[in-house]
């Protein structure tokens, strides 16, 4: 996974550290009646420039380097709770997860309204290999945000709620869970989230019943891609090879996609006698494709998981091929 980005700790980030050779110095200015006022203690300023340096290690996935200056900052505030939580999530990615459970339910009895820090708990459930508790503190954290009307957050948990269901292999948890994201929010991206959770249990019929109700979206690059696997799945592989080349061609659309595309197109011409001579070019671009499906294939992409077992099996062929 990659690292997650930390909060922003608006209370205390400034720019930069404060240089050691300042270490007296604090930002101040004075009132009309020439009495000095304090906006920052050093005390303050150093853990901005603390936090500064840790959230630039975090994203670069340099926790060890990031856990060392946020528990500088913990140590210099103690009660502060942004510090707290950024610490726990820098312990989460690096596989601490005890600790940072620690923190995170320290952080939940103190603010249980507070969905970020719920959603990290059930994160570090999730890493820990207990799903079923991270979809529990989910849940309840949906139903809250649902009935407080806080729909962007609400759309986001109960997908998240559908993925990790799905992972689990608990096929009507992750159908109602990924209803209720899309009824919420019937956003072509929803819509093709849905048609993923579809693809995925194998409800290939479905995918394309659904992806016709829903034009808009069936007319985006991911709608062409998905009706492709489900069509190949089916066994219409002309049509499938088809309505995949509509998806690359508009591939500019899902640019991180474009591999996964290509990838599908170019295995589901393998399938496909040509129905008339092709150019010098077309040949030409079929053969440089090889190399890129094989770099596709080795990545092995999440997004593998939602397609059809005989195109995985295509995919695997070709890769051992290339292999010998």
């Amino acid at each position: 996974m990659a690292a997650r980005v930390l909060l922003v700790i608006t209370a205390l980030l400034s720019a930069c550290a404060i240089p050691q050779s300042h270490s007296g110095f604090s930002i101040a200015s004075t009132n009309e009646a020439g009495e000095r006022i304090e906006f920052a203690s050093t005390e303050d300023l150093m853990v901005s420039g603390l936090v500064t340096e840790a959230l630039s290690y975090a994203n670069a996935s340099r926790f060890f380097d990031a856990e060392i200056r946020l528990r500088r900052a913990l140590y210099l505030k103690p009660s502060n709770d942004a510090v707290a939580y950024n610490l726990a999530v820098v312990l989460s990615q690096s596989g601490q997860t005890e600790e940072a459970q620690v923190i995170i339910e320290g952080l939940v009895q103190r603010h249980p309204t507070n969905p970020n820090y719920r959603l990290a708990l059930a994160e570090i459930y999730r890493l820990e290999g207990r799903p079923g508790d991270a979809i529990e503190t989910l849940k309840e954290l949906f139903w809250s945000l649902k009935r407080n009307n806080n729909i962007p957050r609400a759309v986001g948990v109960a997908r998240s709620i559908s993925n990790i269901a799905f992972g689990m292999g608990n096929e009507q948890e992750a159908l109602c869970y990924s209803y209720e994201a899309l009824s919420l929010s019937p956003s072509p991206p929803e819509v093709a989230a849905h048609a993923r959770v579809l693809l995925g249990l194998n409800y290939f019929v479905q995918v394309e019943e659904f992806m016709t109700s829903q034009p808009a979206a069936a007319q985006s690059a991911l709608g062409y891609h998905y009706r492709a696997l489900a069509r190949y799945a089916l066994g219409s592989f002309e049509k499938a090879l088809e309505v995949e080349q509509i998806a690359v061609t508009r591939g500019l659309e899902s640019p991180d996609r474009l591999s996964e595309f290509n990838s599908a197109w170019w295995l589901m011409k393998a399938k496909v006698p040509p129905q008339k001579e092709e150019s010098e070019e077309v040949r030409e671009r079929y053969q440089e494709m090889q190399s890129e499906v094989h770099e596709f294939a080795e990545k092995q992409s999440y997004e593998l998981v939602v397609w059809p077992a005989a195109l995985r099996a295509e995919l695997q062929a070709v890769t051992l091929k290339v292999d010998e």
